[in-house]
């Protein structure tokens, strides 16, 4: 798996210079381009993220379009209340009725952000040796070897200051090649995990720990692993039943997950991969020879 650690200029500029901090790309399991690889993260080397964990899968949601909605979603809300306001002092610009429209859709935005659960899933497969990787416009996943799985996790800065705000942790789409493409564009990047706290930047690098540590070591090689996998067992056991499906989609408990994952079907993931690389990191689909073997 091609995996790099870096740093990205400009939010606005594309191309593959945009990457100004790349410490190379290494294996899946390769931890020594991360700069807190000798850290902890809030008393733990290993962060599991907002994430499902079942059995033999991990997987995180993903909203498509989040910052665009969340920022659109935020200046409707703006806008609505300043005409709001406007219209209580006698200055109102608009009718009530187009406020009571762009109100609606600040709470959509809000809905779709907060509280809908996730429409789609990056699946981390360990029995198979798979990742499942949500395509752009549609509800399928492509699978991909856990070897091949391209993997950044970037520094973004914002702004004309050159200041770090966030890190996040994306997987990106099959078909792309770092070495050869450079940096992944925003249309072919996945995000599993965000901190736009500077103080928190290690987030993210605990996090992918902890997706190598599930992917690669034996559960009772990792004692944090065993842990979460315990505690989850002990909730789905206490108050579901044993059941794994009605734990999904429970929606009354908001202490974790409120029904963020009822949308997850485990059942229609392929068992082998549809995309495959080449020696020289290229990717290519399967043959129909292989295809057939597969079905």
């Amino acid at each position: 798996m091609p995996f790099f650690r870096g740093a990205q200029t400009g939010w606005g500029r594309a191309g593959k210079n945009r990457c100004t901090e790349v410490a190379g790309v290494v294996a899946n399991n390769d931890l020594s381009t991360l700069r807190r690889a000798n850290e902890k993260v809030s008393g733990e080397s290993h962060a599991t993220g907002w994430s499902w964990l079942q059995d033999d899968y991990l997987v995180y949601g993903w909203k498509p379009c989040y910052r665009l909605i969340n920022a659109t979603g935020m200046i409707l809300a703006a806008l609505a209340f300043a005409f709001s306001v406007g219209g209580l002092i006698g200055t109102m610009l608009i009718s009530w009725h187009y406020v009571l429209i762009i109100a609606v859709g600040a709470i959509a935005a809000y809905y779709y952000i907060y509280r809908a659960g996730f429409p789609r899933f990056v699946v981390f497969d360990r029995a198979r040796g798979l990742v499942h990787v949500p395509r752009l416009f549609s509800t399928a996943q492509d699978a991909v070897r856990w070897r091949d799985a391209n993997v950044c996790i970037i520094d973004e800065q914002s702004g004309s200051l050159g200041v770090v705000s966030s890190t996040a942790l994306y997987i990106v789409r099959p078909g792309w090649d770092f070495k050869r493409d450079g940096y992944p564009p925003l249309r072919t990047r996945i995000q599993i995990d965000r901190v736009g706290n500077r103080l928190h930047e290690g987030h993210s690098e605990a996090v992918w720990r902890f997706i190598v540590a599930f992917m690669t070591l034996p559960r009772n090689a990792n004692p944090y692993l065993r842990i979460v996998e315990d505690r989850l067992r002990e909730v789905r056991d206490l108050n579901f039943g044993g059941d794994w499906d009605a734990m999904r989609h429970d929606r009354r408990s908001r202490k974790r997950y409120h029904g963020a994952f009822s949308h997850l079907n485990l059942a229609s993931l392929s068992g082998s991969p549809d995309w495959l690389r080449k020696s020289d990191g290229s990717w290519r689909l399967p043959t129909a020879e292989e295809q057939f073997r597969r079905s």
